[in-house]
Order: structure tokens, then C-alpha cells, then sequence
């Protein structure tokens, strides 16, 4: 399996539909990835720009470090 799970890809297939096969607005069409564990920002960015949707948050406000998943589940986070 590569980098993540597909989310992203989903993402800009619905974003489409929305856009293309349903006619919304970009003005009508948000995004937001609440999570990731990578800072840069991804394809779904320039999707959105491309489109006109303003209201694109293609890195939110949580960013785990590269491995959390394998160290939370080891129990070796801190808790918040």
C-alpha cells in the first residue's frame, strides 16, 4: 500500500461530481483534512485553487508526527 489510505483521491472524485456532473458552485464547496502527519500541502490544494473553492483547508489544524499511529498504539505518547 502506498502513502495513505486514498482520502484525498476520494476527496477530489466527490469534489467533481459536485462541480461537474451536479453543477455546485465552488462557493457552494468546502474542504478540510482536520489530520495528517504531513505539513506539505497536497494534490487536493491546487485541485481547489484550480476550481475557484475558497474554502479549502488542505492542512488542518491537527499534524501528527511521522509514526504516531505505531507509537500511540505501543503506548509510548504522552496523554493530552
Amino acid at each position: 500500500r502506498g502513502r495513505g489510505g486514498g482520502v484525498s483521491s476520494i476527496s477530489m472524485g466527490l469534489i467533481g461530481t459536485l462541480l461537474h456532473k451536479l453543477s455546485y458552485p465552488p462557493s457552494s464547496i468546502a474542504y478540510i483534512k482536520p489530520a495528517t502527519q504531513c505539513e506539505a500541502p497536497p494534490l487536493i490544494a491546487e485541485y481547489c485553487r484550480r476550481h475557484s473553492i475558497t474554502s479549502c483547508v488542505p492542512v488542518g489544524p491537527v499534524v501528527y508526527f511521522k509514526g504516531f499511529t505505531r507509537e500511540f498504539l505501543a503506548g509510548r505518547t504522552e496523554e493530552s
